[in-house]
């Protein structure tokens, strides 16, 4: 059944004409069609032979407006007669111009989707109007400034006398160049709607089509220099938005139409398996500390020792182990792996489906960091503080999806009204940064903290990358959750509060926000939860404005000096603009820094032709670079977060066509109310992360 199922899918997926057509076949249409093409030409060729002298007086015009003598002449008996059967078959040509294209697009439209064959009018009418634009173009600019310039070399020893023939093959050959230089965007279109071409690889390899066009442009026009630039400057332009079209022909839309026959049948709804009971887990026990950097690549879990493990290791062996219900994280289930076996556009067909179903019922919120196969099936694109800021306004929607990482779900879960239901594709898509601060370890950094100073001076501040529950710590403590962007508005609120600030959980971010701010290294302390007192002697936390926690993002702290002046050295004109949770001495050493928002305000303002260097994750860079194809946007190093990665279309789709069954992110009520209180007064704060 299955096999006869794929078997009509792919069918569908056909080209409407399923009978291949051998070779000799293929040419026997190809015959008629040319004998067609031609037979409009010879018609169109009459009907112009017929009105030639008119044609004729058209042609001559620019010369005549010119040129001392308008006299043409031909050499030979049968010049004249010749000059108007050059007339007519160049005009025929051009009466023919729309039955041409109509037979070679009959010719490729066996091949075609069905789709893709309803674009044959619009085809026929571009490319037509493409022609007759350049080729006015030609008659009404570059002729007549290429005849008023050769023509001023005439002189009492030089004298312009010129024959029809010629003057014609002049005339002509720049009226049929320009317009078929003019189809170049079409072509571009073209190119890219079947993956040959992209806007990126027309902007790296510009100066090389402008050599090019250089060549074409002496090859195809006559030998002097003004010519050669009239048809150069243009093709220059049309070049220039032949990207333009590239990028938009290239460019994935947000919604897709159901259609017919394209897209495969609906395959069988499959139900989730029952999810057995939450085993008991102590939280504490569920999330250990991590005294070590993590890197993109770790090996196997089974070669670790429980020593060796990370905060992403533990949350993977436990959820590796089945399912798992704990505070403050998500209800999930095991998806059926035939979800696995789908192709994309069957995921994609599904996953359209059920929006249209649900209407505004439903939103897919999708950070920018995901992959573009998640990022084109949201309805909104952010970070974590503007997507969480959506899921607060939003008030329509009774399903939210959050296609992120575990704490923006949780977020947004807080954030959302109760009567909301917030899910999360996998709750394998951890954050490992978030893990490096766990609940019991900042209470008893706090105490111990308690211990040497009065903490009625300190107020804790979290990053919005922290569990649900060191934001509730926060909020109970009169503290707030901050964003990269506004980091220091939040310090600032902060020391206007208190004489000292405990930041949890980036160091990074922290470091380069008290920079900002112009506090003294030496007033910086960093707290490692390994170490007793943090690693830090009672005079260092009495002298200490900040304290910040031991923890990292391994995606931002993968960047090194080397990076940045290795790419200095590339590209010594290029900006260089880096995340804030990138270390100190990165930060220092670029043009600016910011949060992903700011980072693509950043790269929209830029001027056009402008080099921009990115340090941050790389889907987010290389979106950008699509999107910007008049600029170059490129990754200070190729750095990927893995967690985002989890997130993927076959665990969208399994959660979408399960609505409130799986993935369900919940929140206990206490960790949910203090938790308000510090998400709150982030959304008090100015600017975006």
């Amino acid at each position: 059944m299955n096999e006869e199922k794929t078997q009509t899918d792919q069918t569908k997926k056909k080209p409407v004409n399923e009978k291949e057509m051998p070779f000799l076949d293929h040419l026997e249409e190809l015959r008629w069609r040319l004998i067609k093409s031609i037979a409009a030409i010879f018609v169109g060729a009459i009907i112009v032979y017929f009105f030639g002298e008119y044609v004729l007086h058209l042609l001559v015009r620019p010369y005549k407006n010119v040129a001392e003598s308008t006299t043409l002449i031909f050499l030979q008996p049968t010049g004249g007669f010749m000059i108007y059967l050059e007339i007519g078959l160049f005009g025929g040509i051009v009466l023919a111009l729309p039955i041409i294209f109509y037979q070679l697009w009959l010719f490729i439209a066996p091949g075609l989707y069905e789709r893709e064959r309803s674009w044959v009018l619009a085809i026929i009418f571009v490319s037509t109007l493409s022609f007759m634009i350049g080729a006015l173009f030609a008659y009404f600019v570059m002729i007549p400034i290429a005849l008023k310039f050769l023509l001023t070399f005439e002189s009492e020893l030089l004298s312009a006398s010129l024959t029809i023939q010629e003057y014609l093959s002049f005339v002509l050959t720049l009226l049929f160049v320009a317009g078929m230089i003019f189809e170049m965007p079409l072509v571009a279109f073209f190119l890219t709607k079947i993956g040959l071409l992209t806007p990126k690889f027309m902007r790296e390899k510009r100066r090389y089509g402008i050599v090019i066009i250089l060549i074409l442009a002496a090859i195809l026009t006559p030998p002097d220099l003004m010519t050669q630039l009239l048809l150069a400057v243009p093709l220059i332009l049309l070049y220039e938005i032949s990207i333009f079209v590239s990028y938009f022909a290239g460019k994935p839309k947000k919604e897709k139409k159901q259609e017919t026959p394209d897209e495969p049948e609906e395959p069988p709804k499959l139900e989730p398996e029952p999810t057995p009971p939450a085993p008991s887990t102590d939280s504490a026990a569920a999330e250990p500390a991590s005294s070590e950097d993590q890197t993109p690549s770790e090996e196997p879990l089974a070669n670790k020792t429980e020593s060796e493990m990370t905060p992403s290791d533990e949350t993977s062996a436990l959820t590796t182990a089945g399912p798992v219900e704990t505070p403050g994280t998500t209800e999930i289930g095991d998806m059926p792996a035939a979800y696995l076996g789908f192709s994309d556009s069957e995921l994609e067909s599904r996953i359209l489906k059920i929006k249209k179903e649900y209407g505004k019922r439903l939103v897919i919120l999708g950070h920018h960091y995901q992959n573009d196969k998640v990022i084109n099936l949201t309805d909104f694109q952010g970070d974590s503080f503007g997507l969480a800021k959506l899921a607060a306004e939003n008030h329509e929607a009774e399903f939210i999806v959050f296609c992120g990482v575990n704490f923006m779900a949780e977020s947004a879960r807080i954030l959302a009204r109760p009567e909301q239901t917030v899910l999360h594709p996998d709750f394998k898509a951890g954050c490992p940064l978030a893990d490096y601060a766990e609940i019991a370890q900042v209470e008893a950094a706090w105490e111990a903290i308690g211990k040497v100073i009065d903490l009625g001076e300190v107020i804790p501040l979290t990053y919005i990358n922290s569990t649900s529950e060191i934001k509730a710590f926060c909020g109970a403590h009169q503290g707030a959750t901050c964003t990269s962007s506004n980091a220091h508005i939040a310090f600032h609120w902060a020391f206007n509060q208190h004489k000292r600030i405990l930041f949890v959980p980036d160091e990074h971010l922290g470091h380069n926000t008290a920079a900002k701010l112009s506090i003294p290294p030496d007033q910086i302390a960093v707290w490692d939860p390994q170490q007793e007192n943090g690693g830090l002697s009672a005079e260092h936390i009495q002298q200490a404005q900040v304290i910040l926690w031991k923890g990292h993002c391994h995606v931002h702290t993968f960047f090194t000096v080397e990076h940045v002046k290795d790419m200095r050295g590339q590209y010594p004109e290029a900006k260089i603009i880096a995340h804030p949770e990138c270390k100190k001495e990165v930060v220092d050493l670029c043009d600016a820094d910011g949060s992903t928002e700011m980072i693509r305000r950043y790269v929209e303002k830029a001027q056009i032709g402008e080099t921009i260097i990115v340090g941050t994750e790389i889907n987010l860079v290389q979106r950008l670079d699509r999107e910007n194809p008049y600029k170059t946007i490129l990754p200070l190093a190729h750095s990927d977060c893995p967690d985002m990665a989890r997130i993927n279309l076959p665990a969208l789709c399994w959660t979408l066509e399960n609505l409130g069954k799986v993935n369900v992110v919940h929140v206990e009520k206490p960790i949910a109310e203090a938790a308000t209180l510090a998400l709150n007064q982030m959304l008090a704060f100015s600017g975006n992360e």
